[in-house]
């Protein structure tokens, strides 16, 4: 008995605890399943959120454009009537068109009837051809004529030199004694000194004669000196006498008398004397040879000295055309150089043209007016909450989203569409070019929101933009008349400068046309002198020879 209701309790245990485990684990279930139905409700409850927030938010922009439109209206006719009481134009675009196509006229009138300046000038140098001037540029104006800036051609050309007369080259060489008279010199000392004083007294009287000429005729009397001492010496005279002698004896049978005592002394007289004619004769040939290559050079200029006076000229007149082709490239790059500087002006005039439409009044006000915005917005908060986070909702908001208790967000949807534009628009007036049609659709804009979000915009923004659009209009106008007025002073001391510059090309060239010929001449007159001076050396030389 004890053993079976022991059984049995264990069984009822068992059962209990059995069917805990299946309550449990159909509780598990069920939350599962009711945190699934909370999720797919959580789901469908974001969706339903979005699209009505989507709705309301697009309903929310299209009454944010469609608001104050009478304002508005109202904001354009007077911007219009002070746009025309100033400019004669309908608004801020058609007033810097008008002035823009001005300027754009101005700029592509700049580089219309430009024309290059270093060609023409090489032709005018080398040929003497062309027209009497050439234009460089025109530089328009806004008020009055364009001023014509011209480079007038008037220079002479580098002329010819004068060739000097063919006598300069000539040298004839003819000795003034006879041929006995030299023959005798050859075989006779004596002779030869009295010659040789008598010439170099002569000599002596050219004070051009170099010494070195009369040192060397010299040397031909100091020759015969020379033989003479030799011969007294060592007897080399006596010895040939000697020689002929025994000569005689050898192959010749001779008688004693006159003949067979005078003839070895003749005989070796004669064999010194043609050792002496032969040593003589060297000498006179050597020297005969400088001068005859003086002669050849002397020849030589005479046939080329038309050519090489020619080539004189030439190379002048390249160095002249090379420094004109440089001139003409720096009045070139002048020209290109007063071009750029009046595109310059012209760019700028019209960026503050433009600036001043995109007054930093303006962009000052918008962006006082895109701070105030963005406060409102979720993303200006520094802390977790924020005005969208700390929103208090019904219960049956949470059950499903409804569509009153989700008007702040319209609020906020408008907030940040006013906040995103006034920052667009700001950052592209501040671009390079601002668009003066955006610039107009930026006041009317902060008109509108100044009208549509009092609770946002301070009241006083209203009487802000109404003095500053007024003043802006003004400055406009003012400053753009003024600036207009300069770009024509600039413009006009651009044209008379250039003009001063090339002006002074004509004269400068024909003084560099004279400088050339100056040194032209200078040349041909040193190559004369540089001919006469080897004349006068060959004329020396050969009365060095002469005997």
């Amino acid at each position: 008995m004890a053993r079976s209701h022991v059984a049995h309790a264990g069984l009822a245990t068992y059962r209990a605890s059995h069917r805990m485990s299946q309550v449990l684990a159909i509780l598990f279930y069920a939350l599962m399943l009711f945190a699934a139905a909370y999720f797919l409700h959580k789901v469908l409850w974001f969706i339903r959120y979005r699209r009505l927030q989507k709705k309301m938010v697009a309903h929310a922009l299209a009454r944010l454009t469609e608001q104050a439109d009478g304002t508005v209206v109202q904001w354009d006719r007077g911007a219009r009537n002070s746009w025309n009481e100033a400019t004669q134009q309908g608004g801020p675009s058609s007033y810097v068109r008008s002035v823009e196509e001005r300027l754009g006229y101005l700029e592509a009138e700049l580089s219309k009837d430009r024309a290059t300046i270093a060609p023409v000038l090489l032709q005018a140098v080398q040929t003497g051809e062309g027209p009497a001037e050439v234009q460089v540029l025109q530089i328009p104006r806004l008020e009055g004529e364009a001023i014509r800036v011209a480079v007038p051609l008037r220079f002479s050309q580098v002329r010819d030199p004068e060739l000097p007369p063919e006598s300069l080259f000539k040298l004839e060489v003819q000795s003034r004694y006879s041929f006995r008279r030299r023959l005798l010199a050859f075989l006779l000392g004596a002779a030869d000194i009295v010659y040789s004083s008598q010439h170099v007294i002569r000599m002596s009287q050219n004070p051009n004669t170099p010494r070195g000429l009369l040192f060397r005729r010299v040397l031909l009397v100091l020759l015969i000196l020379i033989a003479v001492v030799v011969d007294i010496g060592f007897g080399i005279r006596h010895r040939l006498v000697e020689w002929a002698g025994q000569l005689c004896d050898t192959h010749l049978s001779l008688s004693d008398g006159f003949l067979k005592d005078i003839l070895p002394s003749a005989l070796g007289l004669g064999i010194w004397l043609l050792g002496y004619g032969a040593l003589y004769v060297g000498l006179y040939g050597f020297l005969r040879l400088r001068s005859g290559m003086r002669l050849r050079a002397l020849r030589t200029l005479r046939e080329t000295y038309p050519e090489k006076i020619q080539n004189i000229r030439a190379s002048h007149l390249q160095a002249l055309l090379d420094w004109t082709a440089e001139y003409g490239g720096s009045l070139d790059d002048a020209a290109s150089l007063a071009i750029r500087q009046a595109e310059m002006l012209v760019q700028r005039t019209t960026h503050r043209l433009r600036r001043r439409v995109a007054s930093e009044e303006l962009l000052g006000l918008a962006e006082r007016s895109s701070r105030h915005f963005f406060e409102r917005l979720p993303e200006s908060a520094t802390q977790l909450q924020d005005v969208a986070t700390s929103r208090k909702h019904s219960i049956w908001h949470s059950i499903w989203p409804r569509r009153k208790e989700m008007k702040y967000q319209v609020a906020i949807a408008q907030y940040r569409h006013a906040w995103r534009e006034l920052e667009v628009i700001v950052a592209q007036l501040r671009s390079r070019h601002p668009d003066p049609e955006l610039a107009s659709q930026l006041w009317r804009d902060l008109v509108r929101y100044a009208q549509m979000f009092p609770d946002v915009i301070p009241s006083t923004l209203f009487a802000e933009l109404r003095r500053a659009h007024s003043n802006t209009v003004a400055g406009v106008v003012d400053e753009t008349e003024a600036d207009l007025a300069e770009l024509d002073e600039r413009l006009i001391e651009l044209g008379r400068a250039l003009s001063n510059t090339v002006l002074s090309a004509s004269p400068l060239i024909q003084t560099r046309i004279e400088v050339t010929d100056e040194a032209i001449d200078a040349e041909v007159a040193d190559f004369c002198s540089r001919a006469l001076k080897l004349r006068e050396e060959a004329r020396l030389e050969a009365m060095a020879f002469e005997i």
